[in-house]
């Protein structure tokens, strides 16, 4: 499977980071796309959404822009 994934960060399988970040960001189920800053702010709960109805540029620029 390691060899179907993208260069994009994700979490292990199996992590104990899993429930912390869980917590931290109050996911209650998946698919759950967060979008935080270096520093761990949360920029919006709703990076599904943003990427299903917006274009590609608009969502990266209005994250930056946060």
């Amino acid at each position: 499977m390691e060899e179907c994934h993208g260069d994009w960060y994700c979490i292990p399988f199996g992590s104990p980071k899993i429930q912390e970040l869980a917590t931290k960001y109050s996911v209650s189920g998946i698919p759950a796309l967060i979008i935080i800053k270096a520093d761990g702010k949360e920029i919006t709960k709703n990076g599904r959404g943003d990427v299903q109805s917006k274009a590609p540029k608009a969502a990266l620029s209005a994250w930056k822009s946060a």
